[in-house]
């Protein structure tokens, strides 16, 4: 079973599967813009210290909106991080993947203006089902008042409608990305 269409996955000798990884030639449909990523140090640790943190027990988001001047982007930037806390390379990569995708998923939904956030991941979200890493995604997103409104006038749109959800099959034990859930 192709979990995205653009992704394959692999499986060991044993049968179990590895991580499902991109074809290089479409890597870039995963992957969020350059511009609109958040790499710097001194980036996040302004962040870190000045902007307002939403929790929940999968994830914090913290926001901290710039001000409109010729310095600093005009887009949003986006980081991801988990700490050595949750575990070793792998565990905190699954974390990263899991986290990274659903945030691509909701970036459509994103108001624009100028803005910065930082994704820290918990360690709870590598157990945790698909739908509900999508769900505390767009819950924290609403919270911080980063989300617009669907056509149908709410936000439930944002995790229900996108194309993963057209190219999987409907079960009610779908793994979601990196074999999960």
């Amino acid at each position: 079973m192709h979990l995205i269409p653009y992704m394959r996955r692999m499986t060991r000798r044993d049968g179990k599967p590895f991580a499902p990884f991109v074809r290089k030639e479409l890597r870039h449909l995963s992957m969020l813009p350059a511009a609109q990523r958040l790499r710097n140090s001194e980036d996040f640790r302004i962040v870190y210290k000045r902007g307002r943190s939403y929790v929940s027990e999968y994830a914090v988001l913290i926001v901290l909106r710039r001000p409109y001047d010729s310095l600093a982007p005009p887009t949003r930037r986006i980081g991801i991080v988990v700490s050595k806390k949750q575990g070793g390379a792998v565990v905190r990569n699954r974390i990263k993947r899991r986290l990274r995708e659903a945030v691509r998923l909701t970036v459509p939904l994103l108001l624009e203006g100028p803005y910065d956030m930082i994704w820290v991941g918990r360690g709870r979200l590598k157990a945790a089902a698909w739908p509900e890493v999508r769900a505390v995604v767009v819950e924290l997103l609403r919270r911080a008042r980063l989300v617009g409104r669907t056509q149908s006038g709410d936000v439930s749109g944002a995790y229900l409608g996108d194309t993963h959800e057209a190219h999987r099959a409907e079960t009610d034990d779908n793994p979601g990305p990196c074999g999960t859930g």
